[in-house]
This record gives structure tokens, sequence and C-alpha cells, in this order.
């Protein structure tokens, strides 16, 4: 409650939920406690929004996930993050804070492409980054003259350099608690994307134009975060890191004396690039998410042709990354319509041949996708809000060689076969004997907890 002329905000993350529809996939969850765990990461926006935030204004962040959302804890202003799959959640969330008289705003990756959806359940969208809008906002709130809708879409205008460090230290211990906890902490270095995937959103949300950080501010993040919860694996939330190959390496020096380990995210692209690899390994990269997708060049094709002509190389770059002492976590994604029920094997054969560490996911149409585009123009999706099935373990139309049963069933299927513990401790012991025959680290031999596997991690939270 505002004292004064303080004023009292909510930060919160609303649940997420892992398979709606897809009852094999939740029944392999059960099965496969230890060797699939969901990911949970902070939300980098909502600890943004906080370090936005004025002096005068009190910031509590609230992950529904970890914590009870408290309808009572009399906040003047309730503001909503998250993505499509949240929506339902977040609507429910801001109008049991409405009826109790408090100011509701949503932000975040769903708000900023379904700005006039979002408009019919909270006060205030703040669509686009919270670096342009959140101040204005909290000054017109004082003022009594919120508006309805803050845009912000110059994306190529907005400088990251002065973007504040994330207010890490509103994390409570419970959020690092064993069994429910965060098992990383994110650090975002840049923002945009200028590739074209035709199922991805980061265009419409980041733009196509790559911003960066400064090193030295990455740096003051990666301490801030360190400080507010030590001995974190940290995460770098860029959904393309290396694609600036100087800025790179610059970074990569620079983390080098802090002696972290994390994880990245990339394209299969940096495995050409021999000294990057190097200094990731030396600047404590355990593991790099990389995009293969499909093995399937007429999907590739629809999906990306960047990736459509490095398909024929998916082995040997695979290699050259792992031979570096990192793991490779594969992100697959089935249901495409060239896939068909064989999928399913040449997936396993290519994860058992090159033991990376699969991510397996849907194809799943989010909101101002190519994608979505292309499906609602063919009378492919439902005529309902299906934001609930954006789990990324949900069929929500059917390819053209397959039912979504099918999909559904033939991805929980895998994940058995690839998650089975003996699976899993041939990786682990894969990657341990890479490390052995590399200069030794200061994480030599270790292998992270998400060597198992780890659900679909975005930037926008």
């Amino acid at each position: 409650m505002s004292h004064g002329n303080r004023l009292s905000v909510g930060l919160i993350l609303p649940h997420g939920k892992f398979a709606v529809q897809n009852a094999p996939m939740a029944g392999f969850l059960e099965d496969f406690p230890e060797a699939f765990r969901p990911w949970m990461i902070p939300s980098c926006g909502l600890l943004t929004v906080a370090a936005l935030s004025p002096d005068y204004v009190d910031c509590e962040y609230v992950d529904e996930q970890v914590r009870q959302v408290d309808f009572d804890a009399g906040y003047d202003i309730v503001a909503i993050s998250g993505m499509t799959q949240h929506a339902s959640r977040a609507y429910a969330i801001a109008a049991g804070f409405r009826q109790r008289g408090v100011y509701t705003v949503m932000g975040g990756a769903h708000a900023t492409v379904m700005e006039q959806e979002v408009a019919q359940h909270v006060d205030t969208v703040v669509a686009g980054e919270a670096e342009g809008t959140w101040r204005q906002f909290i000054s017109d709130f004082r003022a009594g003259r919120p508006k309805p809708v803050y845009r912000n879409f110059a994306l190529d205008r907005i400088d990251l350099t002065a973007s504040p460090v994330p207010r890490y230290d509103l994390l409570g211990d419970d959020y690092f608690s064993l069994g429910r906890g965060y098992r990383m902490l994110p650090v975002q270095t840049t923002r945009g994307c200028p590739r074209s995937c035709d199922f991805c959103s980061v265009p419409q949300i980041y733009g196509k134009v790559f911003r960066k950080k400064s090193v030295e501010q990455i740096v003051a993040e990666v301490e801030a975060a360190r400080a507010a919860a030590p001995n974190q694996l940290f995460l770098f939330a860029d959904d393309n890191m290396f694609i600036n190959r100087r800025f790179s390496r610059e970074l990569l020096k620079a983390l080098i004396p802090l002696r972290i380990r994390y994880l990245a995210q990339s394209d299969i692209g940096i495995a050409k690039d021999e000294e990057l690899l190097q200094l990731m390994y030396q600047s404590g990269c355990t593991m790099v998410l990389v995009g293969l997708e499909s093995l399937s060049p007429d999907n590739l094709r629809g999906i990306d042709r960047f990736k459509s002509k490095m398909l024929g190389n998916y082995h040997h770059y695979v290699k050259r990354i792992q031979d570096n002492g990192m793991i490779v976590l594969g992100a697959f994604i089935v249901g495409f319509d060239h896939d068909d029920l064989s999928v399913f094997e040449r997936i396993r054969e290519f994860v058992l041949e090159t033991q990376i560490t699969p991510q397996l996911t849907i194809a799943t149409p989010l909101p101002a996708t190519a994608m979505t585009r292309r499906l609602t123009e063919q009378g492919r999706l439902p005529d309902y809000s299906y934001w609930d099935q954006c789990t990324y373990y949900d069929a929500i139309y059917e390819p053209a060689l397959m039912t979504g049963a099918q999909v559904e069933a033939g991805l929980a299927q895998l994940h058995r076969s690839l998650f089975d513990p003996a699976v899993v401790a041939r990786r682990r012991g894969y990657y341990r004997r890479a490390l052995r025959s590399l200069p030794r680290r200061y994480t030599a031999g270790s292998v992270p907890p998400a060597a198992g596997a780890l659900k679909p991690g975005f930037s926008m939270g």
C-alpha cells in the first residue's frame, strides 16, 4: 500500500503449464522426474522493470511457480508479464486485483503482439520494451492520468547501454529452494535477431536489428546476480548470443576472470569459429542451446534458409562444439508439414549418434509469426483462443502427414527413449571423457544439472 508519496508495485509472473492436452507427455514427466526437469528462471523483464522504477516505488517480485499471489497485498499497481501460454492466467490475476480496486498493467511478449486483446483485461498495456515506457507510465500514474496504452516499437533507437542492472536483489531465498526453485539466473547481453525463422516471434518483440549492451555493463549484471544468489548457474538469455563475433570475443575475454558457469543460445554457425569456441569454453560455457530445428531439408527451407544450408554439416558441427568441452543442447521441433511418423526415429538416431542433449518440442503457432499467418490463411488454426496450449508440448494444428494425436504421442515416446536413465548416463559419460582431453579450467570435469534436459527457454518472461 502507498505511504505518503510512495507507491507499492507488485511484479507478477503467472505460472505456466507443461502439457495441457498431451496426456502421454504429462505421463512421461511423472515417470521421469529426475531425468527431465522443467527449466525455471526469473523474469528478466520484470526485474528490469523494477530497476527502471523511481526511488519512490517499492517493488515486490512474485513468480507464481514459487510463491502464491496475495490478492490482498495492498499494491497500488500490479504489473504482469508473460508469454502467450501465460495469457489466460494473467487475465485471471488482473481480474482478481481489479475487483479490489488495484490498477493493473500488462507487458511482455504477449502484450506486445496482442495489444488490443490484452487491453480488454487490464487498465494499461505496455507494448514493446519497458526502457522507453515504464518511467513515463509511473509519472503519469502518480499525476492521476495514466494512458491505456504505452507503445515502444522504435527498437533500433533504444540504447541498451542505458538499460539498468535488473533487481536480482528482489529474489528471496525461497526462489532458490531445492525441488521447486530457480536453477539458474538470466543475464541478457543483446536483443534482436536478423534471422527470419518461420515459427519465431523474436523479430516482432525485439526487432531485427541486433543491439547489445556494453561489456562493462554485462560484467556488472553478472556480479549483481552473483551477489544476490552465489554459486548459481547463469543463463545468457539472448536468442542468438554470438551473431556479432567481434563483440562476442571481447565479452568472453571479460568473463574469464569471473569464473562462472553458464549456458548460452546460438545458431550452429558458431561451430565454424574455432577461436570463438575456445573462448566460450575458457569463459565457463558448459552448455550451448543450438536451434537445429529439423533434419528435413524441406522443413528447413520453409523455416530459415540459413539453417537449410547448414544441415549437411550438422554432425560435424555438433562434434566441433563438443570437442571444445561444451554440451550441445540440440533443439528439434516436430509437427511441421513435411514430417511424417518417421521423424521421431530420425531424431532418435541423430541424438544417439551425436550424444547431444535433445530439446524436443512441437511446432507452435505463436501470435504474429509467419507460421501463424500462413496457417490462418489456410484455415488450419482453431477458431477459439488456444493460448493455454502454447506450451510447445501440445499439438495445436494438424500437420499435413500426421494427426495432432500422433505428433503428441510420438513426442512423448521419443522423450521416454532419449531420457531413459541409462541413455542419460551415457551422455554424461561422453562429455566427461571429452573434458579430460581439454586443458583444465576452473569448471573442468563438471556437468551441470541441466545435462539431463531443459524446457524451452525464451528471453521474454
